[in-house]
């Protein structure tokens, strides 16, 4: 194997500027670029720090999140651990590309910390002992420049000290990401200058307040938009306004941003409000999953008592409490209570049966790749209603909102431990006693206003 010769401390890796590096990346299609300042201890062998939580670098498209478990005594910290593979490539300053087929994000929830490993092997970058501990993988002044495409393919750059590129990457116009990574503005966005993401939504959401009440819509896959006149089109109109098409994705809504709208009667206070769904993410063990949606339901629901020919599953279920609708217990598998750490990196969350069996299970990669993308930074906006008899329903959305950031697995599993979080399920089949049998899976998570704190870092009421 034949390593790149064009190391980043030739003479031309030297004199490159930043911005020909941010050209290359964008004649590759990437969309968004980040650098991080490397540390003494940021090198192959201790792996590259890029966070404390998932949610901190969930704008590395890795993937096909698994657990492990070392039997390793020699780290007790490491011995649980969670890894995320990247498409990872290493370009230099001519604009050739190296596959890093092995390059995969570690996170380990004892520190807890991601770090960024295997991006040297089987690799043809040529890295000077840029990384290697031994040689200068030290050295204080590195800079690591990741680019993200749009087909999810992320590419790196190893600024060296003494560089171009290290003297003018700290000067270059950046997006705060308030974590240990910054993001720079390519050059296209450089020609015509955009708001940052906070400052963009604040304003889309000052805008959508001023129109006062809208009729329900929805926007289709072609971006056009359609009329939606049944009772829950408060979040498919918010979406519309924003550009946001519904698929149903684990992404944030909007550059970054979870967008999560709440019927309220009345603005103020806003504590009366019904309990709020962050999420309905589907079973992936249990009889949910491997007997089939249909037995589930035949097993553990109920006929309805107002829609003839229907089954239903549903009930509040609380942690360690039985719920009288289903029979079965909300547990969590792997998780030290008293410590709030995991002690079992493929535990999970289970509705069990009084006599043990795993009903539905959701299991911790699932939930901790979900919640951590998806909730990262998440906004919450109340939101009136009322009938139009020509138009259906309208939606008024509030000007005052809130801006919630920060999250990590362990306090999302914690919420439940503290009967804030519920899994209230509104699960179907109709038409039973026929062929057609139409079926509804909405499996909700769902937490009360008032504890909506307890799952975030820090928030922030904005009246815009």
């Amino acid at each position: 194997m034949v390593k790149n010769n064009n190391t980043y401390d030739s003479q031309i890796g030297l004199n490159a500027s930043l911005t020909s590096i941010l050209s290359i990346f964008d004649n590759l299609g990437v969309t968004r670029v980040f650098y991080k300042l490397l540390s003494p201890n940021d090198n192959s062998k201790n792996q590259i720090y890029l966070g404390g939580h998932l949610n901190q670098v969930n704008w590395l498209p890795s993937h096909n999140l698994t657990a492990s478990t070392s039997n390793s005594l020699r780290n007790p910290k490491r011995r649980h651990k969670y890894t995320k593979f990247l498409d990872f490539k290493w370009i230099d300053c001519a604009g050739a590309v190296m596959p890093a087929p092995t390059a995969k994000l570690i996170y380990y929830p004892q520190y807890p910390e991601v770090r960024f490993s295997g991006f040297l092997r089987d690799s043809l970058v040529g890295m000077g002992g840029w990384m290697n501990e031994s040689k200068k993988g030290r050295y204080q002044g590195r800079f690591l420049i990741l680019g993200v495409d749009k087909a999810k393919v992320v590419y790196g750059y190893l600024a060296v000290p003494g560089s171009n590129i290290a003297s003018q990457i700290c000067t270059h116009p950046q997006i705060d990401t308030n974590g240990p990574s910054q993001e720079l503005q390519l050059p296209t966005a450089l020609q015509t200058p955009t708001l940052n993401a906070r400052a963009h939504l604040l304003s889309e959401l000052k805008r959508i307040h001023s129109k006062g009440f809208i009729a329900g819509k929805r926007l289709k896959t072609d971006l056009s938009v359609i009329p939606y006149k049944a009772l829950n089109g408060g979040g498919y109109t918010l979406e519309a306004e924003l550009g946001i098409v519904p698929n149903g994705s684990a992404k944030p809504d909007f550059r970054g941003w979870e967008v999560k709208q709440f019927g309220v009667k009345k603005w103020k206070p806003l504590y009366n409000s019904e309990k709020l769904t962050l999420l309905t993410p589907e079973p992936n063990a249990g009889e949910y999953q491997t007997r089939g949606f249909e037995y589930f339901l035949n097993t553990y629901g109920y006929l309805s008592q107002s829609v003839p020919d229907r089954w239903n599953f549903g009930g509040i279920h609380r942690y360690r409490q039985l719920c009288a609708k289903s029979q079965l217990t909300l547990e969590i598998v792997g998780f030290d209570i008293a410590t709030k750490q995991i002690t079992n990196p493929n535990g999970y969350l289970t509705l069990n049966t009084v006599t043990g069996v795993e009903a539905a299970s959701w299991t911790f990669p699932k939930l901790l790749e979900h919640w951590t993308k998806k909730h990262a930074k998440a906004v919450y906006i109340p939101s009136l209603k009322k009938k139009n008899n020509v138009s259906g329903i309208e939606y008024w959305y509030s000007n005052e909102i809130r801006l919630c950031e920060g999250t990590n697995f362990e306090m999302f599993l914690n919420a439940f431990i503290n009967d804030f979080f519920v899994l209230d399920p509104a699960c179907k089949i109709e038409n039973i006693s026929t062929t057609k049998t139409p079926k509804k899976k909405r499996n909700q998570f769902r937490i009360p206003w008032a504890h909506l704190d307890d799952l975030y870092l820090s928030r922030s009421d904005v009246k815009l």
